[in-house]
């Protein structure tokens, strides 16, 4: 089973200086790489070979389009690897893999553009390069160190991820006062001069689990009567520290004004979805049906991150061994047509060495606890399936505790709601959308 244990902020980078680190994890058409502190994504070309290669009808289909996006994904890393002294690092925000004129691929340096961020700032301004980045969850969940401070980096690498650090400035103004987050120390500057992100106190303490039970009902229903939906219960974004709750996806707070609208909202982001994460945890076990923390607290060691080094030879065209360290955890992927193992040296970890030893099973397999090899039966997410799904993982009712009508603790008085206008652009009464008014560059 993975270990979901929080693990420590390294103090600097665990990529040497003028060494290229293969970032982020496993995201389909691009790679993540950094250099000395300055970053760039490299997007390949995309391709429907992966679906059309495999029979439709296999009971494994999608498992076995994932294992040949894998292929296609070891297969352009390996070809970045060859092209790394063409890669011009500060240029450009993005380059793109494109086939070359005269056969093979080049590298093609174009800065992308992404929608402003409408919050207005609050906090201080933190430059790109005042950031130590120290790990990388994804490209986007990141811990690192600021000033000596250890803090945690919601960053905006690409549109998706400026939505969310907007949404994420909204939620946090909305929440101030009722001592549920992490202090923000300030807003992330990228090279451009504009708003990329969200620099905050580190998170510490546990992932919630089921003796919390009161202290997080407590704490929505506070954010409830100030006209506040939570969208991250079922998830489990929430971290115990000090005896208190912390929210740990700003992005998931809405304010709604209207009140028979936030009472029907919660009636099912709050209360349904809570009630079903603690009948999880009490059929399953800790971590429910997979509400495992954010990445950046526990996706993380020494081994995690992977350096890419050019390697060209006459024997091996297209370089040498790749380095990519998530994806082979994640899923047994056979070595391609052509591979050619590299002789290591002997600090190096053989990243591939250990497939054929590995017995081939799904993905989600390695998330349950006490899973049985073999097992083939499986349940579906939801309160009615979750008897069925504590056999797929062979975990028996760690609890009595249950309850026949759900608790409901909020109620929500007349005299303590207010709406919170200044959060909006708008006067209309919709949840989300208006304070997320986008304008283009």
């Amino acid at each position: 089973m993975l270990d979901f244990s929080f693990k420590p902020i390294p103090k600097s980078s665990p990529i040497p200086p003028g060494v290229v680190g293969l970032i982020g994890g496993a995201l389909p058409g691009i790679f993540g790489l950094s250099k000395d502190n300055v970053e760039i994504i490299i997007e390949y070309p995309e391709s429907d070979e992966p679906r059309k290669s495999v029979d439709p009808n296999d009971p494994c289909y999608d498992y076995l389009v994932q294992v040949k996006i894998g292929e296609r994904h070891a297969h352009f890393l390996e070809i970045v690897e060859t092209l790394l002294p063409t890669i011009e690092f500060g240029k450009s925000n993005w380059a793109y893999l494109l086939p070359a004129p005269t056969g093979g691929y080049h590298i093609l340096h174009k800065e992308k553009t992404f929608p402003r961020i409408t919050c207005p700032t609050w906090a201080p301004l933190i430059y790109l390069d005042e950031i130590e980045f120290t790990v990388w969850g994804t490209l986007a969940d990141r811990r690192g160190i600021w000033q000596g401070k250890e803090v945690d980096v919601w960053y905006g690498w690409n549109k998706v991820e400026r939505w969310t650090v907007n949404r994420a400035m909204y939620g946090y103004r909305a929440v101030q006062g009722l001592d549920v987050t992490f202090e923000v120390y300030g807003h992330l500057v990228g090279r451009d001069g504009s708003i990329m992100g969200l620099v905050s106190e580190a998170a510490r303490g546990r992932i919630a689990e089921p003796s919390d039970r009161i202290l997080i009902y407590q704490a929505i229903a506070r954010m409830q009567r100030r006209g506040i939906i939570y969208k991250g219960c079922l998830t489990n974004r929430f971290i115990i520290f000090g005896g208190k709750v912390r929210l740990t996806e700003l992005n998931c707070i809405t304010v709604i004004q209207d009140r028979d609208l936030l009472e029907k909202e919660a009636e099912l982001w709050h209360w349904k979805e809570l009630e079903q994460l603690f009948l999880e945890f009490d059929r399953i076990g800790p971590y429910g049906l997979y509400r495992i923390p954010l990445w950046r607290f526990w996706w993380w060691s020494s081994e995690d991150l992977k350096y890419i080094r050019p390697l060209p030879s006459p024997e091996r065209p297209l370089g040498g061994l790749l380095l990519y360290p998530d994806f082979f955890e994640m899923y047994p992927i056979p070595h391609w047509p052509g591979y050619i193992p590299v002789e290591k040296d002997d600090e190096d970890e053989p990243v591939l060495s250990s497939l054929r030893k590995r017995k081939g099973r799904l993905p989600v397999a390695m998330l349950l606890a006490n899973f049985v090899e073999g097992s083939s039966q499986g349940g579906n997410d939801g309160l009615d399936n979750l008897d069925s799904v504590g056999r797929f993982g062979n975990v028996t009712l760690r609890s009595r505790r249950r309850q026949v009508v759900p608790f409901h603790p909020y109620n929500l008085p007349k005299s303590n709601y207010s709406g919170r206008k200044s959060l909006t652009n708008s006067a209309d009464t919709d949840t989300s959308t208006r304070s997320l008014e986008w304008r283009s560059s």
